[in-house]
């Protein structure tokens, strides 16, 4: 069902072939089952029904492609959260340190200034 939705609301246009090259135009705003109206263009659904052949693999193949890049995308959110984390670790121990390095001069320092009064 997603799949169909997802179908129903991705629509591209294709410029007409010429010679043995296919153009396309991304630019297009033609909206679900309309035509273009920019000469050289015709309108074609992302299942690929108004492609010569109806070749509905490319429907097929553009949701493919569009699941691996969201799962691409959430992997790399996921590695940006993973990073934070260790940042806001690291930065926690960065603070964790300087206090323990300023209590350990504090106690040296009146250390030093015990066994100074006491010679």
């Amino acid at each position: 069902m997603e799949l169909e939705n997802a179908k129903k609301q991705t629509q591209g246009t294709r410029r007409v072939q010429t010679g043995s090259h296919d153009e396309y135009d991304a630019r297009s705003s033609t909206g679900l089952d309309e035509s273009s109206d920019q000469p050289g263009l015709e309108s074609f659904s992302s299942s690929g029904e108004n492609w010569p052949g109806g070749n509905k693999v490319k429907g097929f193949i553009n949701s493919t492609v569009g699941k691996l890049i969201d799962r691409l995308i959430d992997s790399w959110k996921d590695r940006e959260k993973e990073a934070k984390d260790c940042l806001d670790w690291y930065n926690q121990q960065l603070v964790k340190c300087r206090k323990e390095v300023e209590l350990l001069e504090l106690m040296k320092a009146e250390m030093t200034e015990a066994l100074a009064k006491e010679e």
